[in-house]
């Protein structure tokens, strides 16, 4: 502002310095006249100039994205296991050789159990729908899971016939093992309620014949018998055409015993040469105490 004034007042302003000659007057060197207008002021940065041409960007050093966390999105993995662990190559079950029917069908004991079955069907033939047999014997060796299992192959190879076996012979478990398979989990679990049904039933190498093992009993699986069993039985029927279950030997198990008026038929199995014994004849007269329909015997012979 003391220059302004100056400026004003008395018309011009000296600097000290060398005078230069120039085409329009004098101009001293070393100095120059500008004008100062009020106090302090902010300052203002205006935007920068920009190029004329915009360089691309520098590339990136190829270690320098490698070394950068890439957020990939991930995914759900999914994969199905069986319930229990099964080799490589899965072996064809072992069928027991006894069971004529499935080894040698042409065979004239495969034409006896032919003739057993067409039987069978006649006396239980009374309406279209599916039937439980239950197959017992008065003694251990009397050959009740090998008739059992050869009339299952038979029935199970007609067309459009659907056959399970059930394991019910808990002290000689046996109709899995004649087939190649494993006797646990089976009936035992199913009454305990530890396992499904469906679970626990095991296809064999016939077509439409499957089997469901006695399992691994425990003491409450024989007061089960005489209560859940028939309801089971029930459940198997809607499943199946043919329900054969193993009985065992009669008067082992009296929950067992009980369970036969809820089949379609009570069969007897026995050696031949023990058809005219007491024993076979006091047996005769407990399953019609019991309750269950008994349709006939079935000896056997070697």
């Amino acid at each position: 502002m003391g220059r302004m004034f100056r400026l004003i007042s008395e018309g011009s302003l000296d600097y000290p310095g060398r005078s230069v000659a120039v085409e329009n007057g004098p101009f001293i060197e070393g100095s120059a006249p500008y004008i100062e207008v009020g106090g302090p002021q902010p300052v203002f940065h205006g935007l920068p100039k920009l190029p004329s041409r915009i360089a691309p960007p520098a590339p990136v050093a190829a270690e320098a994205l490698k070394s950068e966390p890439v957020d990939e999105p991930r995914y759900v993995a999914a994969r199905m296991h069986g319930i229990a662990p099964k080799p490589a190559v899965e072996a064809v079950p072992a069928v027991h050789p006894a069971l004529v029917a499935f080894h040698h069908p042409d065979h004239a004991s495969s034409e006896e159990y032919r003739k057993l079955r067409d039987e069978l069907r006649r006396q239980t033939a009374c309406d279209g729908a599916s039937k439980a047999i239950l197959f017992t014997a008065a003694a251990s060796d009397n050959g009740t899971t090998t008739v059992l299992l050869n009339l299952a192959i038979t029935l199970a190879r007609e067309p459009h016939t659907r056959v399970l076996v059930v394991d019910a012979d808990f002290d000689r478990p046996s109709a899995a093992r004649a087939m190649g398979l494993s006797d646990v989990p089976g009936l035992s679990e199913v009454l305990g309620q530890t396992m499904p049904a469906a679970w626990v039933l095991q296809p064999t190498p016939v077509a439409k014949l499957q089997v469901l093992g006695a399992g691994k009993p425990s003491a409450d699986t024989f007061p089960l018998m005489a209560t859940d069993f028939p309801k089971l039985i029930g459940q198997l029927r809607q499943w199946f055409d043919w329900v054969l279950v193993d009985g065992g030997v009669w008067g082992e198990r009296p929950h067992r015993d009980a369970t036969s008026p809820a089949f379609d038929g009570v069969y007897l199995v026995t050696r031949q040469t023990e058809m005219d014994r007491p024993v076979f004849n006091n047996l005769r007269s407990q399953v019609a105490r019991h309750g269950g329909l008994l349709r006939g015997f079935i000896s056997t012979s070697v």
